[in-house]
C-alpha cells in the first residue's frame, strides 16, 4: 500500500515492529518537530493512544534562534501549554528556566494530523489546537483504498 504523509516541511513516518504505520505532519514552524516528538514519545514510551497523546499539553523551547527572519532567540524560555500540571511550570522555574504559561492555540501552535494503518484498516486524528478545527476519523478507509 502506498500512503503519502501530509505535505509539510517535516513529515513523519513511523513503522512499528508489527508493521503498523503512523504517518503525520502539520504546520507549526520551529515548534512542529517539538510537537511531533512529544506526541510520538507519549504514544510509544508511555503507551498512550494516539488521540490521547495528540491532545496532551505540550512544552516548547524558544532558546534556539528561529528559522525565520529575523531569527529571534529567547535563551531559557520554555512555553508550557495550558492543562499541564502546575508542578511542571514550578519545576522549570526552580531549575532556572524562564518558563511561561502558554494559552495560545490555533495557528500560533503546531497542529499535528496523524494517520495510523495496519492490516485491518486505519484511523485519522486531528489536533484540537487548530483554529479551523480538525476532526478525528475512526474506522477510516480500509487498507488498500484511497
Amino acid at each position: 500500500m502506498i500512503v503519502w504523509p501530509r505535505s509539510t516541511a517535516c513529515p513523519m513516518l513511523f513503522e512499528g515492529a508489527d508493521g503498523r504505520l503512523v504517518l503525520g505532519g502539520g504546520p507549526g514552524g520551529d515548534f512542529q518537530l517539538q510537537a511531533m516528538v512529544q506526541v510520538l514519545a507519549r504514544h510509544l514510551l508511555c503507551g498512550e493512544a494516539l488521540d490521547t497523546a495528540l491532545r496532551a499539553p505540550r512544552v516548547f523551547t524558544q532558546s534556539a534562534p528561529a528559522s525565520s527572519d529575523p531569527h529571534l532567540a529567547f535563551p531559557g524560555r520554555v512555553l508550557v501549554e495550558d492543562g499541564a500540571p502546575p508542578e511542571l511550570l514550578e519545576s522549570l522555574l526552580r531549575r532556572g528556566h524562564k518558563a511561561l504559561p502558554d494559552r495560545l492555540h490555533g495557528s500560533t501552535r503546531p497542529s499535528i494530523c496523524l494517520v495510523e494503518a495496519d492490516g485491518d484498516g486505519g484511523a485519522g486524528y486531528g489536533d484540537p489546537r487548530r483554529a479551523g478545527g480538525q476532526r478525528t476519523l475512526t474506522g477510516a478507509a480500509p487498507r488498500g483504498s484511497r
